[in-house]
């Protein structure tokens, strides 16, 4: 029950928390028929909802290649660019395509973890917490979303500054002569 009410709650996050105020009685003893039926029409509506945005976003994309693709000419020229830049088995990586377990529950959530690719949810745990599936295309840090290249390049920036600093000052040996230090006291 609590999986589910966590799960629940990161989608009334988004969709509005008025959806579903049943939530907080899916718990042992406090669950009915009454919060049976209201989770399984908000469940229902909710598959509605992603299955019209599926939807939409395959014909957006469908779409697109018609466009591209309306000619000859233009057909030719898409599939020189399909065979310069796409890379199967880094496809096949990325959309994680060959797991068995297209759900896992991990830290009392639910994490997708086929097509991580197109994932861009976020459920931090402070401000500070960036952590984010291997190729998510944001990193949600201090209340903002950052494109990864650029917080990768500032965490690796960061690294080599503290790095730096550390070496400047010998912070590194000085920590080494303290700890020494402390292990002698402690012997004798």
């Amino acid at each position: 029950m609590s999986l589910l009410r966590t799960a629940l709650r990161s989608e009334l996050a988004q969709v509005g928390e008025d959806k579903l105020p049943e939530v907080d009685r899916l718990a042992t003893g406090r669950f009915d028929s009454t919060v049976h039926q209201a989770t399984a029409n908000f469940l229902k509506a909710l598959k509605k909802y992603y299955l019209q945005k599926m939807t939409k976003a395959r014909e957006a994309k469908d779409e697109q290649v018609n466009a591209m693709t309306d000619t000859p000419e233009k057909l030719e020229q898409f599939n020189a660019l399909r065979r310069r830049y796409v890379n199967a088995t880094v496809s096949d990586a990325v959309r994680n395509t060959t797991t068995s377990d297209f759900i896992v529950e991990y830290d009392g959530r639910l994490v997708r973890r086929l097509y991580p690719i197109y994932q861009d949810e976020h459920n931090p745990r402070n401000a500070f917490d960036f952590s984010a599936n291997l190729y998510q295309p944001t990193k949600h840090f201090l209340g903002y979303h950052i494109d990864t290249l650029y917080f990768n390049l500032g965490a690796i920036w960061m690294m080599t500054f503290c790095l730096f600093v550390t070496a400047y000052f010998d912070v590194l040996p000085r920590i080494m002569h303290a700890f020494e230090r402390s292990r002698k006291y402690r012997r004798g």
